[in-house]
């Protein structure tokens, strides 16, 4: 995949690791001139709204406590 550019900022580099919920990037972060580990959630492109939604929120669920530590260090983190 080439190098692509999400959340505004983010330049995806290359995946890290993967699984069943996701992948995890590798990417550069425009605004802060550092690199950083972005997390991609995988969703069905024919997911309902509420489907995705919920989705979403499990992913929340799974890691307050990291998210609410990247909103402390990196208030830029867009979700």
């Amino acid at each position: 995949m080439a190098e692509r550019l999400i959340g505004g900022h983010y330049r995806l580099l290359d995946v890290i690791a993967a699984g069943g919920f996701g992948e995890v990037w590798r990417a550069h972060d425009e605004r802060l001139n550092a690199l950083v580990a972005i997390k991609r959630i995988k969703i069905d492109p024919h997911t309902s709204a509420n489907e995705r939604a919920e989705l979403i929120a499990r992913a929340r669920r799974a890691t307050p406590q990291r998210y609410a530590m990247s909103r402390t260090w990196w208030p830029c983190m867009t979700w």
